[in-house]
């Protein structure tokens, strides 16, 4: 036991010893940098290809413009594309807004019925024979 102690304070002695000697290896004496920093100077103006083509900043938010004469009418198309183009056009907008208030009315139902089980973490009420 003693043996191992004595190998452990030698060994802890040694890295020691390495480690001040090489820790200074190659540093040079002064703080300053090793290398010579040397800018390349800039002669003349900067390079502008175009002069003139610079564009202010686009609001991101924006869509692009497509130009003149690059959209299609309803016209140019075929009669099957406007018939697919003009589906859901002629759709009562009311019957379809009231078909989606239908639809969140049973949901809330649900959900309302429902509710006490999740409060108690039961699920498949139906298969231990409550009804909800």
């Amino acid at each position: 036991m003693r043996h191992l102690q004595i190998l452990g304070c030698l060994a802890i002695l040694l890295i020691v010893v390495f480690a001040r000697a090489s820790r200074g290896d190659g540093e040079p004496d002064s703080l300053e940098p090793a290398f010579d920093d040397t800018t390349e100077p800039i002669t003349g103006d900067p390079v502008m290809p175009i002069p003139g083509s610079e564009q202010p900043m686009r609001d991101p938010f924006t869509p692009y413009e497509i130009g003149k004469g690059a959209g299609w009418t309803l016209d140019d198309l075929t009669p099957d594309e406007q018939d697919v183009a003009l589906r859901g056009v002629a759709v009562n907008p009311q019957a379809v807004q009231d078909a989606y208030a239908d639809a969140a009315r049973d949901l809330a139902e649900r959900a309302r019925a429902e509710h006490p089980a999740a409060e108690l973490g039961i699920s498949k009420l139906g298969e231990i024979g409550v009804v909800p």
